[in-house]
């Protein structure tokens, strides 16, 4: 089984918002697709900073990519992360790969999985793909506590940095 494509997970997604923040959303995605990353960064980061999870998530995307800002996985990760917390879909399914793939966080198979489960939940098939990939390689009892793990993680509270998760959550 093939990885899912980010892209793919990126062309699903639409995002919609109101009020001053929705105009710079707006502006950051015209300038997105006519290739001018740069301004469509510099759009983001005040609503990303705001806390709208769906401008973290495409800050975090554009540093993932390195289109407009010079690429990094550990800043990409935080805008996921910070997303992701919020319950945006696409975050988590993006930071679980990063997760899976050892990119700006230390590889974790459980992380991947809880966030890509709770990606899966929410209608992302890339991301039940990618769940589906990481339960080839765990036991009966790795499955039995990332699932125990997934379901007691609640929208807007800190995701654990590792799956050393004795006090999460």
């Amino acid at each position: 089984m093939r990885l899912p494509s980010t892209l793919l997970i990126i062309a699903s997604l639409t995002f919609t918002t109101g009020s001053a923040l929705g105009q710079s959303l707006s502006a950051a995605d015209e300038a997105y697709a006519r290739g001018d990353y740069a301004a469509a960064a510099e759009n983001l980061r005040p609503i990303a900073e705001e806390g709208l999870s769906s401008g973290q998530y495409k800050l975090g995307f554009l540093y993932d990519s390195g289109q407009g800002v010079p690429q990094s996985y550990v800043e990409a990760a935080k805008w996921y992360r910070r997303a992701a917390e919020q319950g945006d879909a696409a975050a988590q399914a993006l930071l679980g790969i990063q997760y899976y793939k050892d990119e700006g966080v230390r590889q974790d198979r459980v992380m991947a999985y809880i966030l890509a489960s709770l990606a899966a939940a929410q209608g992302v098939e890339q991301a039940r793909e990618l769940r589906d990939l990481i339960l080839e390689d765990f036991s009966r009892e790795q499955v039995t506590e990332a699932q125990r793990l997934t379901s007691e993680w609640q929208v807007g509270t800190p995701l654990p940095t590792s799956s050393d998760t004795k006090t999460w959550p």
